[in-house]
């Protein structure tokens, strides 16, 4: 497996950090503090904002310090559009042709979402809730599809940070319906299929609510990207 460049690896740990709900839109990235917390230059630095603008999740102006992207409640309304047009495409797809080692692999993968929700790992019951519908684009065969629907999942992590939500209260649900969700597509019932994600999806975008973050600003991205304990050591 290749080893990550330095820049590589500050790229994958803000973008971990926004999907699992640990960076707040809106903090401030500077160059300064991400170099001294992965120990490595600003040259390294600059690149990975770079990169992390591309793909939305960080805002960068000339002149001013980048920081978490933050969207607009409309915007938030268009994402949410946009993701059920492309996973009724997704549930089309499989409906039609998945094998029995996608079934496998869905429920394997919910099999995880129900052991970190049983062991009351909320961050990681988020991610995996998250990757399941990423693992869906990913099965139907259609990789553009699934690169796309990546990019809107993570944007869809920071519309969940910036209103905050009641997700907690129905990941029991929400893995009920993916193990549902799973046996319509083995029976090819894409209308039962697409009648469970419209409102499934609906119930994640209904939880959003506002909330404030004390956190200062150094300290907050410290926690965000390290953990307290946990180290980042990016590899050359």
């Amino acid at each position: 497996m290749k080893q990550m460049t330095k820049t590589e690896a500050i790229v994958d740990s803000i973008k971990k950090s926004i999907i699992a709900h640990q960076l707040q839109p809106g903090t401030k990235l500077r160059e300064e503090h991400l170099s001294q917390i992965f120990g490595v230059s600003r040259t390294l630095v600059r690149p990975a904002l770079v990169q992390l603008s591309k793909e939305r999740l960080v805002t960068l102006e000339p002149g001013k310090v980048a920081c978490v992207s933050e969207i607009s409640p409309r915007e938030a309304a268009e994402i949410f559009e946009a993701r059920l047009m492309v996973e009724k495409q997704v549930l089309a797809r499989l409906t039609g042709h998945a094998s029995a080692q996608t079934i496998a692999a869905l429920r394997a993968h919910v099999a995880k979402e129900r052991a970190a929700l049983a062991a009351g790992h909320q961050e990681e019951t988020v991610r995996l809730g998250s990757g399941f519908h990423l693992l869906l684009a990913k099965e139907a065969g259609n990789e553009l599809l699934a690169q796309w629907l990546e990019e809107t999942l993570n944007r869809v992590a920071l519309i969940l940070m910036l209103y905050r939500h009641t997700y907690a209260e129905h990941t029991d649900c929400l893995v009920d319906e993916h193990e549902a969700l799973i046996g319509f597509i083995e029976d090819k019932q894409l209308v039962k299929a697409i009648e469970l994600i419209e409102p499934h999806l609906r119930l994640v975008q209904g939880s959003l609510m506002s909330e404030e973050d004390a956190l200062g600003e150094f300290d907050a991205l410290k926690e965000a990207l390290t953990g307290g304990a946990r180290q980042h050591s990016p590899q050359a």
